[in-house]
């Protein structure tokens, strides 16, 4: 898998990984394009799926032409490492989805089996719903409901709740969220892998294992379109709306809390030069860490105002 990507047309990319020895584990990505057809990406190897392992699949995936740039969804199990190396490769606000089926399963295994049918149902409820505030509402109330006897599961739920709506965020239909909220497709491929190697009692060295995920192309043959592949041009329609928001919520939340801090004369020596609202906001994005490039002004010779009156300028800029 070394061909090159620039032609291809990919809106969603599924990653996961796959234990093939206790010392040896290889993480595969499948892309989805436009047309509904799966590719597969890239293969990597490594001793777990650590940043490094997964950093090296994604640079080969952007050396081979994927354009870092475009808008896509991104399916993974869940692996902090793996949205680590995305959103480093991506951006901040890359737009991430975790597996809610590896999630489900991952809190079933934590609780005893007669609540299993009780969480589940809940959960299945949450997936289905069309607004993710009100499913958010939903998971934070399974959580609350939990918390007293199984704390742990409690914050397990909650842990990285955001990427696990993302499909319903970007208001995609059903059918389509059902394709891509799992890592369902890498997943089979993956299988297929196990399949073939499964004689193998002694893995020699990680190029052995490469050569035995040829499999990957085994599983190739079996590829049909995505069921929902006719929806696609509307998760394309999500993704790029999406990537034209001005700033995350995480931003936000750093802009408000800069808003609240008092200004000083310390904080903007060249304040004479910055007295309009955009001035404000580059003097925002400055004091934040995201533009640390020395004094900034809008350049059209703004009259200086007082610290006061350029707060509630900043404060009111952030309310929009």
């Amino acid at each position: 898998m070394e061909s090159r990507l620039d032609a291809l047309d990919l809106l969603a990319i599924q990653i996961d990984g796959i234990h093939m020895d206790e010392d040896l584990i290889l993480v595969a990505a499948i892309g989805v394009d436009a047309n509904g057809d799966k590719h597969p990406l890239g293969l990597v190897e490594g001793a777990t799926e650590n940043a490094t392992t997964v950093q090296a699949l994604i640079d080969n995936l952007v050396e081979r032409g994927l354009d870092p740039s475009a808008p896509r969804l991104f399916i993974i199990d869940g692996s902090k490492a793996l949205s680590k190396a995305i959103r480093r490769t991506f951006g901040r606000d890359a737009a991430i989805q975790r597996c809610q089926v590896h999630k489900a399963s991952n809190i079933l295994e934590r609780l005893p089996k007669s609540m299993h049918a009780s969480v589940k149902r809940v959960l299945r409820q949450a997936w289905e719903l069309d607004d993710a505030d009100k499913a958010e509402k939903l998971i934070r109330n399974l959580a609350r409901r939990l918390e007293r006897d199984w704390k742990g599961v409690a914050a397990s739920i909650l842990e990285g709740l955001d990427d696990m709506l993302t499909v319903t965020r970007l208001k995609l239909p059903r059918e389509l969220r059902r394709s891509l909220a799992c890592t369902n497709i890498v997943e089979t491929v993956m299988s297929t892998v196990r399949r073939v190697c499964r004689n193998v009692k002694y893995w020699r060295s990680p190029s052995m294992a490469m050569r035995w995920a040829a499999a990957v192309q085994e599983a190739r043959k079996g590829f049909r379109q995505l069921k929902a592949h006719k929806h696609l041009e509307a998760l394309r329609a999500a993704l790029v709306q999406r990537s034209a928001k001005p700033a995350s919520a995480a931003h936000l939340v750093q802009t408000a809390e800069a808003a609240r801090r008092p200004l000083s004369e310390r904080d903007i020596p060249w304040f004479s030069k910055a007295t309009s609202l955009s001035c404000v906001s580059k003097w925002l994005m400055c004091s934040t860490g995201h533009l640390r490039a020395g004094p900034l002004s809008c350049g059209r010779g703004c009259n200086a105002i007082p610290p006061d009156q350029a707060k509630l300028m900043l404060a009111s800029e952030v309310a929009l």
